[in-house]
């Protein structure tokens, strides 16, 4: 049994290359929510994944339509495995108001984070660390209340870069300076910078975004992880978004 971690969906009627709308999902929301449940079933299948993981920006805004809620409800039930879902940035209106996630866990097999807190997920100890506030180092000082010597898995709703040009991202050396002089023991995985391919040793990673936002994106590889490793999607798996600007028309 395996743990899958997604990185930023941000399941939305996004207007560019939207598609002709039906049920209230336009076309670019209907296939990135039939990616997402495709690629939970590639990882089922080929990688025994039992959980899943996702590291906030499930939405794109804090107030998404009941049709794109619903739908995204019905994809993650028809998955049939336990989700954990972390408040990123786009999920909040405010940093005192319950998320676009709160809905959610009405469902069976979802859980939803607003604040950090631990977890235990599939047999495993998680620290949940959602977006709760623009200053990255700050929102991180959480891990000190890890305890040394218990290997934890990291969620964690901020960029991990290789440089800091943003206080919502933090660097390897700022983490490595976090828990400097302890005994942690920990495997980090950050979402909120889509472009950043980031690591830290064997023990944080930069998932980036699962599913191309724009035209920059196309041609970069898509991957997502499992608590056991890197995990190859295959591109039939990913919806396609066209570039039509070199195309005569």
């Amino acid at each position: 049994m395996t743990t899958l971690i997604l990185p930023d969906l941000h399941v939305w009627n996004h207007k560019a290359f939207g598609g002709p709308v039906v049920g209230g999902l336009n076309r670019r929301c209907r296939d990135i929510l039939q990616s997402v449940y495709q690629i939970v079933e590639y990882a089922k299948l080929h990688y025994g994944v039992t959980h899943v993981v996702q590291l906030g920006d499930f939405f794109d805004g804090p107030k998404p339509s009941p049709q794109i809620l619903n739908a995204s409800l019905d994809m993650i039930a028809a998955t049939k495995v336990e989700w954990h879902i972390i408040a990123g940035n786009h999920d909040i209106a405010s940093y005192d108001a319950p998320s676009a996630l709160a809905p959610m866990n009405h469902a069976g097999n979802i859980c939803t984070y607003d604040t950090a807190q631990f977890a235990s997920i599939n047999g495993k100890r998680w620290l949940m660390v959602p977006y709760s506030g623009p200053d990255a180092a700050e929102a991180l000082k959480v891990l000190a209340t890890v305890p040394d010597y218990v290997h934890t898995h990291l969620a964690v709703h901020y960029g991990l870069v290789d440089d800091r040009p943003r206080t919502d991202c933090i660097t390897p050396e700022q983490l490595v300076a976090l828990t400097q002089g302890s005994k942690k023991a920990f495997r980090g995985y950050f979402g909120h910078e889509h472009d950043s391919k980031t690591t830290l040793r064997k023990v944080a990673v930069s998932c980036g975004s699962l599913l191309p936002l724009n035209f920059s994106d196309i041609d970069k590889p898509l991957r997502v992880f499992t608590t056991d490793g890197a995990v190859q999607i295959p591109e039939a798996l990913t919806p396609k978004f066209i570039d039509l600007r070199g195309l005569p028309l």
